[in-house]
């Protein structure tokens, strides 16, 4: 409860940005329905694989469209934060997946890469 506002809403990414720039990890998991970030939403049959500062302006178009933006700005505002946190911290990468899927949680949390990749696009 916000005394000033009444009440606001806090996006798991303005959660981890604020974590993040304290603790600065490695990778974050960012699991949701989607299985990462469409190429070609609304038909929903190829993923981006890598997502970075550099290619950002090439997959905007296929941001802008959601089955269910929510308050906090849906897929395109989530692939914005965390570009922007990982532009503040170097090294960090951000998986988008599904949480859905069988044993994806438990793969990325082995190290795998599943889904869409965030980062810096620097090796």
């Amino acid at each position: 409860f916000d005394r000033v506002r009444g009440g606001t809403i806090f996006s798991t990414e303005d959660l981890f940005a604020h974590l993040a720039l304290a603790l600065h990890p490695q990778r974050i998991l960012l699991a949701g329905l989607e299985p990462g970030v469409w190429a070609d939403y609304p038909a929903c049959h190829s993923l981006i694989a890598e997502i970075t500062p550099t290619n950002l302006h090439a997959t905007a178009e296929a941001l802008t469209g959601s089955k269910a933006t929510d308050v906090t700005g849906g897929m395109q505002s989530k692939v914005m934060q965390t570009i922007e946190l990982i532009t503040a911290l170097p090294g960090l990468e951000a998986l988008i997946f599904s949480g859905e899927t069988p044993g994806s949680v438990k793969n990325a949390l082995l190290g795998e890469t599943t889904g869409t990749r965030l980062h810096s696009g620097i090796s």
